[in-house]
């Protein structure tokens, strides 16, 4: 017992220098700043013998004032390593209580003072004629809503009123209306540390503590100290989607609503909340969707007129189109016929055909046409007529040894047609060395010069 008693008087002498006699009398060891009326102070006895509590009192200073509310003990004895509890009287455990007084309603902004019996100032806890706004601290060791439970390392009071206040030097924290330290508390001057004792220290990341946290959804939560105190758990949090509350990455929530799709009108739009609390809006059937609906007539996937389906996707009357275009000789490959005078001549004898299929090969019963077969003023020219309005893919069937130049790459063209419309120029033009085939009765009527 001297042996410890001496270690106690050590620390406090030498490494606490605002601090008289820690182990010569009381000093607060629990502060309960909880919900509604969970207010309550605890007060040790780490003396060698019992002391008794007449004329002590708990001096209550509120908002910064420097005029306290007193609050007298009862006169019991306190025994060695015992504590006594002081409540407000509608403390929501009073078994937990050896004092209840409504004079005991402090906030987290008050300073609470303890005297012993001869008016000597034994504790303070916040700092006399300051009011630090809502609390002072920060995170878990506030002193507004918490618990808060005096180190186990700290074995006397804090005697100066006047000077700043941080909890977090002296003080544990928990979350609100923790009672389960109320009643005892424990000494541990002189210990190991070790992961498990409640003390963050060494190489340890936390040590029994926990701390505010954003989950994967990003829903606020708290996250455990693990048990090797070198970092946390995952992050837990209350909230959901489905709730009926917008938490996190939530856009909505409807509760038992969530997921249930809503079916638009045709040509309007609806939204609804899925079953992640994201919004999704559901459009409904519109003329140009390629399904007929809503007393639509047709619908060709689009809204322009002129190709048997008008704009409101009504039957518009057709009137047959064509397409038209010639072969040449496109001696320089650039794509482009440059004419007679420069050696590009319109060729015979080329197959041009309508690719139904769109297989890029002519195929039994698909429409064609000889190149040159239109006249001696149509050398190399094709014609395809009495076309309903669509979209058509018109091919050349490549002689061996010829490219394609026009167009670059392919030997099928994408034409679209309107009613009544007359679409010529589609051209091919193809090269190649040397010429050696083909009849080119053209390129004697009318030389390159």
């Amino acid at each position: 017992m001297l042996l410890v008693l001496f270690v106690v008087i050590s620390y406090f002498l030498f490494t606490s220098p605002v601090r008289a006699a820690p182990v010569a009398d009381l000093f607060f060891s629990e502060y309960i700043e909880g919900s509604s009326y969970n207010k309550a102070v605890e007060i040790y006895n780490p003396t060698s013998g019992g002391v008794s509590l007449g004329g002590f009192s708990i001096e209550l200073y509120s908002n910064g004032g420097t005029s306290p509310t007193n609050i007298s003990l009862s006169s019991v004895t306190l025994a060695q390593g015992d504590t006594f509890v002081v409540c407000h009287t509608s403390f929501s455990v009073s078994s937990l209580c050896d004092l209840q007084t409504g004079n005991l309603n402090f906030n987290g902004d008050d300073t609470l003072v303890l005297k012993n019996a001869v008016g000597d100032v034994i504790d303070v806890f916040g700092q006399v004629g300051y009011d630090p706004g809502v609390s002072w601290g920060t995170g878990i060791t506030t002193t507004q809503d918490r618990t808060l439970v005096r180190k186990c390392e700290i074995g006397g009071g804090d005697v100066e009123g006047s000077d700043a206040f941080d909890p977090a030097l002296e003080w544990d924290g928990y979350a609100i209306d923790t009672f389960n330290y109320l009643g005892a508390h424990t000494l541990c001057l002189e210990v190991t540390p070790a992961c498990g004792d409640g003390i963050t220290n060494g190489s340890e990341v936390c040590d029994g503590d926990f701390q505010a946290c954003l989950t994967t959804d990003d829903y606020e939560g708290t996250s455990n100290c693990n048990q090797t105190c070198d970092g946390w758990e995952e992050c837990h949090s209350s909230d959901f989607c489905g709730d009926g509350m917008l938490n996190g990455l939530e856009q909505c929530d409807q509760r038992e609503q969530n997921g249930i799709a809503c079916l638009p009108l045709y040509g309007q739009s609806c939204g609804y909340c899925n079953a992640v609390c994201q919004n999704v809006t559901v459009t409904g059937p519109y003329c140009g969707d390629t399904l007929i609906n809503g007393g639509e007539q047709c619908d060709d996937g689009n809204i322009s007129d002129g190709d048997g389906c008008n704009s409101v996707c009504f039957i518009e009357e057709q009137t047959p189109g064509l397409i038209s275009g010639f072969k040449f000789y496109d001696m320089n490959a650039n794509g482009i016929w440059d004419g007679w005078f420069r050696g590009e001549y319109k060729i015979d004898g080329v197959k041009i055909f309508v690719d139904e299929n769109d297989n890029q090969k002519l195929d039994t019963g698909e429409r064609r046409q000889i190149t040159g077969k239109q006249g001696l003023f149509n050398l190399g020219a094709y014609r395809f007529t009495n076309l309903i309005p669509g979209d058509y893919s018109i091919c050349e069937v490549l002689p061996r040894g010829w490219r394609s130049s026009l167009p670059e790459g392919t030997t099928c063209q994408k034409v679209k047609i309107l009613s009544g419309e007359k679409k010529t120029g589609v051209n091919f033009g193809n090269y190649t060395f040397p010429i050696n085939y083909f009849s080119y009765s053209a390129c004697f009527l009318f030389p390159a010069r």
